[in-house]
This record gives C-alpha cells, sequence and structure tokens, in this order.
C-alpha cells in the first residue's frame, strides 16, 4: 500500500468503528468490515489510476475488491477522508465525490 494511503486508511477505520452502532473497535473493523476494505483497496488503485500503465491493472484490481466486498467502487471517484460505508452493496460511480462537500 502507498505510504500516503495509510493514514487514510486509519482515518477511515476510525471513522467505521465510531459510526458503527454494531462496531468492536478499530482493531475487529479493520479485519472485518467489507466497507472499510473497498476504500482502502479504492485509495491505492486510485494512486494507480492517475499513472498512464495503471489503468488497465486498477480494472483489474476494481473488479477483484468488488468481488470480495460486494461494494464497487469506480477508481476515478474522488473519496475524501473519514468515509464510512456500511456492510452492504453499494456502487460508487466515477463523477463521484465522497463525502460530498456542499
Amino acid at each position: 500500500m502507498a505510504a500516503a494511503t495509510r493514514p487514510s486508511v486509519l482515518a477511515d477505520a476510525r471513522a467505521s468503528a465510531a459510526a458503527d452502532p454494531a462496531g468492536q473497535g478499530i482493531a475487529a473493523t479493520l479485519l472485518s468490515d467489507p466497507g472499510l476494505h473497498a476504500v482502502a483497496v479504492h485509495r491505492f488503485a486510485r494512486h494507480l489510476w492517475s499513472t498512464w500503465w495503471g489503468k488497465p491493472a486498477v480494472q483489474a484490481i476494481a473488479t477483484a475488491s468488488a468481488k470480495a466486498t460486494g461494494i464497487t467502487i469506480h477508481p476515478g471517484a474522488v473519496i475524501g477522508h473519514r468515509l464510512f460505508i456500511d456492510p452492504g452493496s453499494d456502487v460508487v460511480g466515477q463523477v463521484e465525490r465522497l463525502p460530498r462537500e456542499e
């Protein structure tokens, strides 16, 4: 995982643990939360998305992540910090900006 991605994943884990009423703490969240896993893989894929050679690889990574977690996040989507996706099947498209800053 890219070094710049690690702080975001830890912030996401803290936010997920705080927002999930059934959460068992940060350690359990890091190990078992499919929403956190999908966002963590997305952050890595997003880093590769900006490189020319990474796009074919990123599409394969996004597909594998979607099959593993049930959550599809397009590698071109811009996701802010501390995002919590409640366990379930969700799709985030390329033009989405989450969380929305209005």
